[in-house]
């Protein structure tokens, strides 16, 4: 493997773990209630689209980061 190919991979690396989906429950701190289940990258990305989609405030809203093969297998 030539240098270029090492730095490739280096950086196809990088952008797996930076770029890494996780899921998230989004509640309208308001009602309580959840609103959105989804994936994206970040807590606070996960309560701007949910904001878009439902109309809630963003800062209205709490992004909860959630393991779903944690919580299958125990």
């Amino acid at each position: 493997m030539n240098g270029n190919q090492r730095g490739q991979n280096n950086e196809n690396l990088i952008e797996k773990e930076f770029f890494k989906m996780k899921t998230f429950i989004v509640y309208d701190l308001d009602s309580k209630m959840p609103v959105a289940v989804g994936e994206q990258v970040s807590a606070e990305t996960a309560r701007y689209c949910a904001s878009v989609l439902t109309g809630i405030f963003h800062e209205n809203l709490l992004a909860e980061e959630i393991d779903l093969e944690e919580q299958i297998t125990h």
